[in-house]
């Protein structure tokens, strides 16, 4: 789910029903007052656990990989608010992979995406960015430890997205994680609090534009913000 800020809406896709076996592509819009279904001409294959981001740059959604089914899904879709769009990119995209987390960033243009679950394999740390037309990875000296079911948000007055908790790195098995993350575009950076919401998976994150801060919330009914991501 992501809130376009040219059409003032928010976008909802696919998923899981009640049934854990029954995966929707359904497109859903929300604008403060009421749901609507938007019917489309085209549409990603039904699934769970994608990543999605808004493109304010470019004025679309962005939606990458996801699962419903052996083997986990690599594709790109844009929606630009009437149809779904699938792009084939000319560089080869990011490993399939599910509950991985993305975010846009808005002062470069480019839509980041971070780890993942890669068929039952071991959780993935690799960043990857998306330009519009292709994906390129890249490669750091120090970056989170692979991970999946975290959650990642952008703060365009610090110029830097945050990623907090997730599961991993071992898969199966593996720790709920509690570490807090901020990347520039050149180097991750661990943040040290002296106050954190603690181990957390399957948690929301997003910017709080009014106050200027990063809001997480957790699974637990919690809510908590980051006041500051320049601390180290």
């Amino acid at each position: 789910m992501v809130y376009d800020l040219n059409r003032r809406v928010i976008v909802l896709f696919g998923g899981c029903s009640a049934q854990s076996d029954n995966y929707l592509n359904d497109t859903w819009e929300y604008d403060g007052n009421n749901w609507e279904k938007i019917e489309t001409a085209h549409s990603p294959t039904p699934r769970c656990g994608f990543g999605m981001a808004y493109d304010s740059c470019r004025n679309t959604t962005v939606l990458f990989g996801g699962y419903s089914d052996l083997p986990y899904d690599s594709d790109t879709w844009e929606y630009d608010g009437s149809d779904w769009t699938e792009v084939d990119t000319i560089i080869l995209p990011p490993y399939a992979r599910s509950e991985t987390a993305m975010v846009f960033d808005s002062n470069r243009c480019l839509s980041v995406l971070f780890g993942g679950e890669p068929e039952g394999l071991v959780p993935l740390d690799d960043t990857w960015e998306y330009d519009g037309n292709n994906w390129v990875q890249r490669n750091f000296s120090l970056t989170p430890m692979g991970r999946w079911t975290h959650a990642m948000a952008f703060n365009p007055i610090e110029g830097k997205v945050i990623l907090y908790g997730g599961y991993g790195p071992q898969y199966p098995g593996g720790d709920v994680l509690g570490d807090t993350w901020a990347y520039d575009g050149q180097t991750w950076t661990e943040l040290a609090h002296d106050n954190s919401p603690g181990p957390k998976d399957l948690l929301a994150i997003d910017f709080d534009a009014i106050r200027e801060h990063i809001v997480l919330f957790g699974h637990h009914g919690d809510v908590w913000y980051l006041e500051n991501a320049n601390q180290k």
